[in-house]
């Protein structure tokens, strides 16, 4: 069981920095670039966001980033509180908390589907095997969101409340949700490369018994998959170019070559997990907030550039 014991050791980081709030690098705070004044790290709308505050940041989190990053989170969450504010939206600590513990339920969900599990006792039992329980991963889970991103949290819920009331979520959106979310979904390999020609040869290379794992470390030019053979995250066929290269590629075979802006990528199909045995109603709630979390990326970038922001890194 060891994509469960893999999995388990990203699920943290992976159970909010999805989230349109967070930024995703690592390190410490660069030096400033820009003096807005002693301690301050920016300026938003007026409001300032001090040196401090990204560095209490970067404490609390388990998966810490770049300064310049988690200044950048906080000038999105700065956003979203004043625009809540003008509107008069509240959330409270009840909603932040129910929140987060739905966060960790998708987590958990997460990890019974991608390892062919049927349930929650399952995943314990496999879990316990690699020396793990089900409730301390969920411990893990919370303590990081409560400790490391309620305020982003809270920020979401805020966005959520006010997006209900200037947007449309539309049926198509739903469907297009429910199929991402429970839907079929593929695990696969990767070799990219720079070339038509070159993805070409590999394909011809690998259908005629070339050894993949050999192929992605001399071959590929991604970085992050080729440190885990090509291994990638499962996803849904049929979406986006990838998904739709593998919609009806059977297990062990190979896609075209595909191309994406990160290149041309041939994929080897490992699994094709089926879709959860629920239906689009029975989880309704979840997809609005799944939509409204697309939507609000958009959102933010819009109140960014409305905004009066500047930042000292």
């Amino acid at each position: 069981m060891r994509r469960v014991f893999w999995a388990i050791s990203c699920l943290v980081m992976v159970a909010w920095c999805s989230g349109p709030l967070v930024a995703q690098n690592a390190a410490r705070p660069p030096e400033p670039k820009t003096d807005l004044g002693e301690g301050v790290a920016a300026v938003v709308n007026g409001q300032t966001v001090t040196v401090e505050q990204v560095r209490q940041r970067l404490a609390n989190l388990a998966f810490p980033r770049w300064g310049a990053a988690a200044l950048d989170e906080l000038v999105r969450i700065a956003l979203v509180e004043q625009e809540a504010k003008k509107r008069n939206v509240q959330a409270t600590e009840a909603e932040v908390q129910a929140k987060i513990e739905r966060l960790i339920g998708d987590q958990v969900e997460g990890l019974i589907k991608d390892n062919g599990l049927n349930n929650e006792k399952e995943l314990d039992a496999a879990l316990q095997r690699e020396g793990q329980t089900v409730e301390a991963v969920k411990g893990r889970i919370r303590e990081e969101l409560t400790v490391g991103r309620h305020d982003d949290i809270r920020a979401t819920i805020l966005a959520h409340k006010m997006l209900r009331g200037m947007t449309t979520i539309s049926e198509q959106d739903m469907r297009e949700t429910f199929d991402q979310a429970y839907g079929e979904k593929v695990e696969a390999k990767q070799i990219v490369v720079e070339t038509k020609k070159k993805g070409e040869e590999i394909l011809k290379r690998l259908k005629e018994g070339a050894d993949f794992d050999a192929l992605v470390k001399l071959e590929s030019i991604d970085p992050r998959s080729r440190q885990t053979g090509g291994r990638m995250n499962p996803f849904s066929p049929g979406t986006g170019p990838l998904g739709k290269a593998v919609a009806n590629v059977k297990e062990n075979d190979y896609s075209d070559v595909v191309k994406t802006d990160d290149g041309y990528h041939v994929l080897k199909v490992l699994k094709r997990i089926p879709g959860r045995k629920v239906t689009q109603e029975e989880v309704r709630p979840r997809l609005e907030e799944m939509v409204l979390d697309r939507k609000m990326g958009a959102w933010i970038i819009e109140l960014m550039e409305k905004g009066q922001i500047k930042k000292a890194f």
